[in-house]
């Protein structure tokens, strides 16, 4: 003969499921929050360095950025301490397409022969590729 589980066993069962499910939610978020929470900086208050990494966010279908990478991107550019002074190169997400890619250094090229900068530039050591 069978012994029947209880309903206050089944209630039990599913309750410790269900916290063991939420845990494994909410631990992952809870751990970087602790780790991050001394090293993400409003624009204004952010610490001068040799580098300063800002993470990106989606295009759109047609290559476009979505508003919250716009966002992060003009912030980027807007970051005290961190002029334009001498750039070894750029770092793109894998699957930013090819077009993309091509304008970006399309752009990049016009910039360094911008006759306006180049005196400020070849002071400061920046010289472009041929």
């Amino acid at each position: 003969m069978r012994k029947r589980i209880s309903k206050k066993s089944i209630r039990r069962g599913v309750f410790l499921l269900g916290l063991i499910s939420l845990s494994g939610l909410i631990l992952p978020r809870l751990a970087t929050a602790i780790h991050s929470v001394n090293r993400i900086y409003q624009k204004e208050n952010a610490p001068t360095k040799r580098l300063a990494i800002v993470f990106g966010a989606g295009l759109r279908w047609d290559g476009t950025p979505t508003a919250i990478l716009r966002d992060r991107v003009e912030t980027a550019a807007e970051l005290p301490g961190y002029e334009y002074t001498n750039i070894a190169g750029f770092v793109a997400p894998a699957k930013v397409p090819r077009p993309i890619i091509d304008l970006l250094s399309r752009e990049i090229r016009a910039a360094a022969q911008d006759k306006g900068d180049q005196d400020k530039r070849l002071a400061l050591g920046v010289f472009p590729r041929d």
